[in-house]
């Protein structure tokens, strides 16, 4: 491993959380979409593994919980979620194949909207799980589009592993 890797793999952390709390803290209604540091975290944990993913998931999470306003450990615990899945397709079968990458980003984006809404519910935010329809989707399929056409430049990206492959697409 070169000394600058881990130097290059935290400074790319910490844009994508910057941009990221940028997002989240000027277009509230549309922070549920748009999700860089997801995309950060599944690449990282697939390329890298789980234990420098979950690093980077459990700081991350705990930077946005900071500056959030929700639930204490929503972030936290949710990407841990990608960590997990970056794990199980070790095969760089994820990282291959910008369809299934791009749907790997939308499933977890979806169940972030649910899990946030049962938190809601569960805390007494909200009453109703009708709230689900009042959701702004269209940031989902807007960043969606924009993983899909640069998937192949994010994964390029990221430093190869020693002794790793790089990807052909």
């Amino acid at each position: 491993m070169k000394v600058t890797e881990p130097i290059r793999l935290a400074l790319i952390g910490i844009f994508a959380l910057l941009l990221q709390l940028t997002i989240m803290l000027s277009y509230p209604e549309w922070r549920v979409g748009f999700d860089l540091y997801l995309v950060y975290i599944l690449i990282l944990t697939t390329t890298r593994g789980p234990a420098m993913g979950g690093t980077y998931a459990m700081l991350g999470g705990l930077f946005l919980d900071a500056f959030s306003g929700q639930h204490l450990v929503f972030h936290l615990l949710f990407y841990l979620l990608p960590v997990g899945i970056g794990s199980l397709v070790r095969s760089h079968m994820l990282i291959e194949f910008k369809s299934l990458g791009t749907l790997t980003v939308g499933g977890l984006l979806l169940f972030k909207v649910v899990a946030e809404l049962v938190g809601a519910m569960l805390l007494g935010h909200i009453d109703s799980a009708f709230y689900i329809f009042r959701v702004n989707y269209l940031s989902i399929l807007l960043f969606c589009g924009l993983v899909y056409l640069f998937w192949p430049a994010l994964v390029n990206l990221m430093p190869p592993a020693q002794g790793g492959r790089r990807v052909g697409y």
